[in-house]
């Protein structure tokens, strides 16, 4: 995607009748803005299944494995599908010099991807037992 983003921007650039900017502003605004904000969606309303037999859950099932054959559960949307455009659009956004709402918008997004996998990883790493529910 790099590649054809590029290559799209230096057409751009070589044709005097096209507003480089402007061609910029369009794919971060059409293009990578939506995939991002989308993609943050799908992942918070994701499901997850088992790796062995692809049995699919709306919740982790309590055991955290799956109930037909005992395999491993996993999320159905990466983290990785989240975050791929987002430098991308941030270092377009800089080098055309986009207008500052774009800038900030990529930022929020971008804060909110970070406090979003920062709970989930120390969510990961809390070990609870019963009696922490109990005090």
């Amino acid at each position: 995607m790099t590649e054809k983003v590029n290559a799209q921007l230096n057409l751009a650039q070589k044709i005097n009748a096209v507003d480089v900017c402007d061609v910029a502003r369009k794919v971060v605004t059409s293009h990578f803005l939506p995939d991002i904000i989308g993609s943050l969606r799908s992942f918070l309303t994701q499901s997850f299944r088992c790796l062995n037999c692809n049995t699919k859950y709306r919740r982790v099932p309590l055991s955290g494995t799956c109930l037909k054959c005992g395999g491993k559960i996993a999320l159905t949307v990466p983290k990785g599908s989240v975050t791929k455009y987002l430098s991308l659009a941030k270092k377009i956004a800089e080098d055309y010099n986009l207008d500052t709402y774009l800038k900030e918008r990529l930022l929020m997004i971008e804060k909110n991807i970070e406090a979003l996998f920062k709970e989930l990883s120390e969510e990961e790493t809390k070990a609870l037992s019963l009696e922490d529910f109990f005090s």
